[in-house]
């Protein structure tokens, strides 16, 4: 988070940056709140080009749902947090400075949440249960 806050053009509270990435995380599918099976659905936009008889074109929006079949690992940073801080920043000390700020840097819930399983949380965890 600290990244993207640098990155800005003006000064931004880092509060907010952490709600942003965490919304847009929740809509994304990235992360749920809730243990998320099998399937997933997205809707996925298109613009399709419509010719007309005499040439004008057109475009009008066309949406569908769209299955995606993810899978996620349950994480439990917020939980951990909450229910003992001093192991919880023993741990965080196993990490690098870029995945402490991914940690630290999202508000998570003090409750089991998922993870979309990806290369970057699956070595997060890895040496989180060390």
């Amino acid at each position: 988070m600290k990244y993207i806050k640098e990155q800005c053009d003006y000064p931004i509270p880092e509060e907010k940056v952490r709600q942003t990435v965490w919304e847009y995380y929740l809509e994304s599918g990235i992360i749920c709140l809730e243990d998320p099976t099998g399937t997933t659905k997205q809707i996925q936009t298109d613009y399709v080009m419509d010719i007309g008889s005499y040439g004008r074109r057109s475009f009008r929006q066309v949406t569908r749902e769209k299955e995606q079949k993810r899978s996620y690992l349950p994480c439990d940073f917020g939980l951990l947090r909450a229910r003992d801080p001093k192991e919880y920043h023993r741990r965080l000390q196993l990490l690098d400075s870029r995945k402490q700020d991914y940690v630290e840097g999202l508000p998570w819930p003090d409750r089991i949440i998922w993870h979309e399983n990806t290369l970057w949380i699956r070595e997060i965890l890895e040496l989180w249960e060390g």
